[in-house]
């Protein structure tokens, strides 16, 4: 004989009983799966295809010596690296 809790609003719950600090999973669908990574893989083909490179450079101050070379030898970068540009 099976009984059957009954809750406050007086609902039957037919539920199986679960621990505390125990979480019903759900399954999710291979359809929804593949649509996800799809999904995935397009937003970080479209972020690759730009990148920002930023320079810290001093060129005022004692620490000039170093940071002007810096700064100038930062205009030298390549502009496209492996089919990226580079801003």
């Amino acid at each position: 004989m099976k009984i059957a809790a009954v809750g406050a609003l007086g609902f039957r719950d037919r539920s199986p009983r679960k621990l505390p600090g125990e979480m019903h999973v759900q399954k999710i669908s291979p359809r929804f799966r593949i649509s996800a990574a799809l999904l995935a893989t397009l937003v970080s083909l479209a972020a690759q295809a730009q990148m920002k490179v930023g320079v810290i450079a001093s060129s005022t101050g004692p620490t000039a010596v170093v940071g002007i070379p810096q700064k100038n030898t930062a205009a030298l970068l390549p502009r496209k690296i492996g089919g990226v540009d580079v801003e």
